[in-house]
């Protein structure tokens, strides 16, 4: 059960390993995420294969704040702080866990991560 959950938290964290990923990596997209300061952790509910594996929401959520805090960036309480929307993200993470047909223990998984950054037009500043 620990096996599964760290498996998961490390793909998680850095992003894949072997299977699909995708991330815009252009000189733009790269420039989007410069000033960001704050991000809020947004774990969704674990499925019910996913809670039978051991993962848990708050254990997921907590392993993500504490990389995101040694990386040097400031975890929020919650989605609105008391920073800037330029400042602040918000880190979408969506595990989903399917056990594999007449193979205990093996699961298939999928790990959704997203970052979404506010942004404030110059004329508002």
């Amino acid at each position: 059960m620990r096996t599964v959950r760290a498996l998961l938290l490390l793909v998680a964290i850095l992003g894949g390993a072997g299977g699909a990923v995708r991330a815009a990596d252009s000189t733009h997209d790269r420039a989007t995420l410069l000033g960001l300061t704050a991000v809020f952790v947004d774990v969704k509910p674990l499925d019910p294969a996913g809670l039978l594996a051991g993962l848990n929401q708050a254990d997921v959520k907590r392993d993500l704040e504490t990389k995101l805090r040694l990386a040097g960036l400031r975890v929020l309480p919650g989605p609105q702080g008391d920073v800037p929307p330029q400042e602040r993200g918000v880190m979408q993470v969506n595990v989903s866990v399917v056990p594999v047909p007449r193979q205990d223990g093996t699961y298939a998984f999928s790990v959704y991560l997203g970052l979404l950054q506010g942004a404030v037009l110059i004329r508002d500043m």
